[in-house]
């Protein structure tokens, strides 16, 4: 006996599986979103789960599943359990920080932004960034990516590249600078100390952390739906931008 149906909603050629909890109009086609916590599985052509419905049978030829990414987590690290470490969503979303010394790890494009957002709060602001370059974001315009260097060197923000965090206690930031003595354009050697990598350890005032190094795509329920007309969009397939996602679903529907 299959269980109870995914949704209330009848004859649907299309099923969006998401994690708001709201209904879209978004499209001409019905679209039920569900929630993550249900759970769902596919007889066939039939896709059944254990939701809302009265014990009936949806037909969905086609499933798209976009589940969206969470942001990734430095819980490994000694020290980030502290309340005062906190992830770059919820400091987006609820603009409270109030202490001087902030510092953002992660130097992609959301880090930099908010580091420039609290550096003209008169927060002083310094980003650690694990590789030699910040904003490594694909396709990001070189307009854009120079207009917030300069921004952010106007504001003061200091910037650790080629940097490792080891550990915060104290009110401090301990973290790893490497450095590579490579020969200059005059193949010269660029600094005093001897040719090769040294590892520079330096000390952070931080009266908070922000964590801001990414996202990972959310595939669990696709994979324990996937099958021929299961279809992954979005953030879930690869963390990106709001453009790529459209594109890509576009594609898709050309498909189906």
């Amino acid at each position: 006996e299959p269980p109870a149906l995914l949704s209330l909603t009848v004859n649907l050629k299309f099923i969006v599986l998401a994690t708001d909890g709201k209904t879209s109009d978004a499209i001409s086609v019905p679209i039920v979103v569900v929630e993550p916590a249900k759970t769902v599985s596919i007889f066939g052509k039939y896709l059944v789960g254990d939701a809302v419905g009265e014990n009936d049978l949806n037909i969905a030829p086609v499933v798209f599943v976009a589940t969206g990414a969470s942001e990734k987590r430095l819980d490994n690290i000694p020290g980030f359990d502290q309340p005062n470490v906190r992830y770059a969503v919820d400091v987006l979303d609820k603009q409270d920080i109030k202490d001087q010394n902030v510092v953002i790890i992660g130097g992609g494009l959301t880090g930099c932004e908010l580091a420039y957002d609290l550096a003209r709060k008169n927060k002083k602001v310094s980003v650690v960034e694990a590789l030699p370059t910040i904003m490594n974001v694909e396709g990001l315009a070189a307009p854009n990516y120079n207009m917030l260097v300069e921004l952010m060197e106007h504001y003061h923000v200091d910037i650790y590249k080629n940097a490792t965090v080891k550990e915060y206690k104290d009110g401090k930031l301990l973290i790893n600078v490497m450095t590579t003595n490579q020969p200059n354009i005059n193949n010269r050697a660029r600094m005093m100390s001897l040719f090769g990598v040294h590892h520079i350890p330096k000390t952070i005032d931080a009266d908070t952390v922000v964590v801001s190094v990414g996202y990972k795509s959310n595939q669990t329920l696709y994979d324990s739906i996937k099958g021929d007309n299961v279809y992954l969009l979005g953030d879930a397939i690869h963390p990106s931008n709001l453009m790529t996602a459209i594109w890509g679903a576009y594609t898709i529907a050309l498909k189906v």
